[in-house]
This record gives C-alpha cells, sequence and structure tokens, in this order.
C-alpha cells in the first residue's frame, strides 16, 4: 500500500500525459484484482476495502500535484535534519 502511494505521489509530482495513462492503468488493476486489495487489507488489519485502497492512492496523487517539488532535483540529503513536519512544510505537502 506505502508503495503504491509514493508512486502514486511521483506521478502527481511530476504530472505528464504519460503518467496519467500509468495512474489510470495503476487504479484500474487496483480495483480489478481484489485479491490483492483483502491481501493488503489483512496487512493492515482489515481496516481497507478496495474503495479505501483506491481512496488513498488518489489522494496521494493529488498530494504530489499540490507538492511545490521536483522529485527529479530534490536532495532529501539536505533536509535530514529537519523534522517531518518542517520539511512537508517547505515542499507544500499536505
Amino acid at each position: 500500500m506505502g508503495e503504491a502511494e509514493v508512486q502514486a505521489f511521483l506521478l502527481g509530482a511530476k504530472f505528464r500525459v504519460f503518467h496519467g495513462v500509468i495512474f489510470s492503468q495503476m487504479l484500474l488493476a487496483m480495483a480489478l484484482v481484489k485479491p490483492v486489495a483483502r491481501r493488503v487489507g489483512q496487512d493492515y488489519g482489515g481496516r481497507f476495502g478496495v474503495r479505501k485502497l483506491f481512496s488513498h492512492v488518489v489522494q496521494a496523487y493529488y498530494r504530489g500535484k499540490q507538492a511545490q517539488i521536483d522529485p527529479d532535483k530534490w536532495e532529501p540529503e539536505k533536509v535530514w535534519e529537519r523534522p517531518c513536519s518542517e520539511v512537508r512544510e517547505m515542499f507544500g505537502v499536505a
């Protein structure tokens, strides 16, 4: 689940037309592959159904679109010592 959210965030942060195709396919795959959703739900204590997984990925995508960060040029080592809340504020990640 976390990896899907990271990928959706990065697609949002670096949106290109081709990324839209990839994102759409990722969401379709999540909707069609219910056994995967069930397994992820079990990994998270049964708290996730397909709709909730879908919702989390879509939210991550939109957080990426709103972020003021270029993942290709970001240098995380320059902000390692700062608290996560401060780094999120710096880059507009809600």
